[in-house]
């Protein structure tokens, strides 16, 4: 069988095109229990722009905690990011790490989408079209590190792969979905 959306061979059993991942087959969803999890999912994949805008909101609300948490520790833990001591490189990677471990992972594991994401109307979801864990949340997020690791281009790749995944999507088998 073939997707009428994008031309994609799929099977009789399929609910959900494994190509652009809109809805197809003669199956009704709830059968299979997909309704459930995606009765908003438009079947659309996040796009490398929309993305990059709700990265920057979650940058936003980070700087802002950790501004926030500076202040409460009566510290410049804003002043510690923006205008590190070279000598301090390793312990500002790690910080920066633990921060956005806590930040990400609870998010995308509890509910598949951090505020950004929420905001713009995405959703993090496994190829399969199930909701993601929090393990799927921790692996994708260490798939962050060879994604910067060339440039970036693990990031720009979302702008031109078909299924607009990132190399931190294809590492934990995941796609990122307008609802």
């Amino acid at each position: 069988m073939q997707c009428r959306h994008c031309g994609a061979s799929y099977s009789e059993d399929d609910n959900y095109c494994p190509d652009c991942g809109r809805k197809v087959g003669g199956h009704s969803a709830s059968s299979s229990g997909l309704e459930t999890h995606h009765s908003a999912y438009k079947g659309e994949y996040a796009g490398f722009w929309t993305r990059f805008i709700a990265y920057i909101i979650d940058g936003i609300i980070l700087m802002v905690g950790l501004h926030i948490l500076g202040v409460a520790l009566q510290t410049t833990l804003l002043q510690f990011t923006l205008y590190p001591d070279p000598t301090t490189s390793i312990q500002r990677s790690i910080a920066g790490g633990i921060v956005g471990l806590l930040y990400f992972v609870p998010f995308e594991g509890a509910t598949g989408a951090t505020p950004g994401k929420m905001f713009l109307g995405l959703k993090i979801l496994k190829e399969n079209k199930e909701p993601i864990t929090y393990v799927t949340a921790i692996i994708r997020y260490f798939g962050r590190i060879p994604a910067l690791l060339i440039f970036g281009l693990g990031y720009i790749w979302i702008a031109f792969d078909k299924k607009k995944q990132g190399w931190h999507d294809k590492i934990a088998k995941t796609i990122v979905v307008n609802t």
